[in-house]
């Protein structure tokens, strides 16, 4: 409905946002009532194309929370997952490394993909230039380091790619047998993030590999309990 149910008496309060005051900063707001599959879409200009730490601040009180970040028709990262917070600490962030965009207006659309957590901000660091620019350049394709590692429940496979390709991303163990599949598609260009969940898998030594035509890289990845 056309109306904001997060209480902020004075902050767009006939429309479909639902925000609700902060309660720690002056003149600051929290996007409330978040459900999966809502979105928001915020008009930014990038002043220098280059890859970019963005980084995802949302209230997680005993929940995770978890969101897709697409500038225009470009899937900028597929998942961010955010860890639970606590009622003394509710506050909570998760970094997207290396993230290329591109200079100019853009239409940054936010996708909320689990229940129950509040949108704080985010916020954007410029941390390298292009490849084309000669500074930090971005191979075919380059997969790091799974975070957090090691795993207890959940984790993020990130990896970035110079030019759309097919990916696949498995969980092998050190036999070199698949165990989980993360993705088996093709992806655009840029900095892509896939969530894993290690259940039903024993704790151990395993591999995360990234395959793409006429490559293939592996990172370890340790479960523990």
């Amino acid at each position: 409905p056309d109306v904001n149910t997060g209480g902020a008496a004075t902050f767009r309060p006939t429309e479909g946002v639902d925000v609700r005051p902060h309660a720690t900063e002056a003149d600051a707001y929290v996007v409330t009532d978040v459900e999966a599959g809502e979105w928001l879409a915020y008009s930014i200009e990038v002043p220098e194309g280059g890859l970019y730490d963005i980084t995802v601040r949302a209230l997680t009180p005993g929940v995770y929370g978890r969101v897709r970040l697409q500038l225009g028709s470009t899937t900028l990262v597929r998942s961010l997952l955010i860890e639970p917070g606590t009622p003394e600490q509710p506050a909570m962030a998760a970094t997207a490394a290396g993230v290329m965009m591109p200079a100019g207006l853009h239409v940054l659309r936010v996708t909320a993909l689990f229940d129950g957590f509040e949108l704080d901000r985010i916020t954007f660091a410029r941390t390298g230039a292009t490849a084309a620019e000669g500074d930090a350049p971005v191979a075919a394709a380059m997969l790091f380091p799974a975070q957090p590692n090691p795993v207890r429940e959940e984790a993020r496979a990130r990896f970035a790619l110079g030019a759309p390709t097919t990916v696949s991303l498995h969980v092998v163990d050190v036999l070199g047998r698949v165990v989980a599949r993360l993705a088996d598609e093709t992806f655009p260009a840029g900095t892509h993030t896939v969530p894993f969940s290690r259940a039903g898998l024993a704790s151990g030594l395993y591999l995360l590999r990234l395959v793409t035509p006429g490559a293939q890289q592996t990172r370890p990845l340790v479960l523990v309990d």
